[in-house]
């Protein structure tokens, strides 16, 4: 765990913490400020987080989730204009991380996964999801990592994490994730 990484921002400054061999830290804190944390380690997908710290001593845990073979996760943000294969600009920054996640794991393998609602004909969903996903792959691609280690796929509407009763919930089920199919 000694060479995971932690750099802390409070808006203010940038500081790169050290965390023991065990992959704990310490560090003296404001209370009531609102702290940026970016936490990387290799082999797991880095995370941002926002903070807002508390009076006194106090524990707060920042979890990594691991890169193993049959993880699967949502790219947060990748989105697309509606019933169209073109991504929202908003959707770069999620996609620039996973880039530099593979480039710092070149034994890294995944696999696209495109998922839509259940509004309009199956079909159509289960073609948009595909074109989705390899749109996604393509950026990959153009960015610099191998085609080789990019699989893409759709499963249209077939998979929901929610219910498509509401827009609200429907939401949910329109997403990009990954899954790894190979590395260390």
């Amino acid at each position: 765990m000694s060479q995971a990484q932690l750099r802390l921002n409070n808006g203010k400054t940038e500081n790169k913490v050290q965390l023991t061999a065990e992959g704990s830290f310490s560090v003296p804190v404001t209370p009531d400020r609102a702290y940026r944390a970016h936490a990387q380690l290799v082999s797991y997908l880095p995370t941002d987080s926002i903070y807002t710290t508390l009076a006194g001593p106090y524990v707060q845990d920042i979890l990594l989730q691991p890169l193993t073979v049959g993880t699967t996760l949502r790219l947060k943000n990748v989105q697309f204009d509606q019933g169209t294969t073109r991504m929202l600009a908003a959707s770069y920054a999620t996609l620039d991380q996973l880039i530099a996640v593979m480039k710092e794991d070149p034994s890294l393998l995944i696999e696209i996964r495109g998922h839509t609602d259940n509004v309009g004909p199956p079909e159509k969903n289960q073609i948009l999801s595909e074109q989705r996903a390899a749109a996604v792959r393509i950026y990959l691609i153009g960015l610099g990592i191998s085609e080789q280690r990019i699989t893409s796929v759709g499963f249209g509407g077939t998979q929901p994490r929610a219910s498509n009763a509401r827009e609200s919930t429907r939401q949910l089920n329109r997403r990009v994730e990954f899954r790894v199919t190979g590395g260390r």
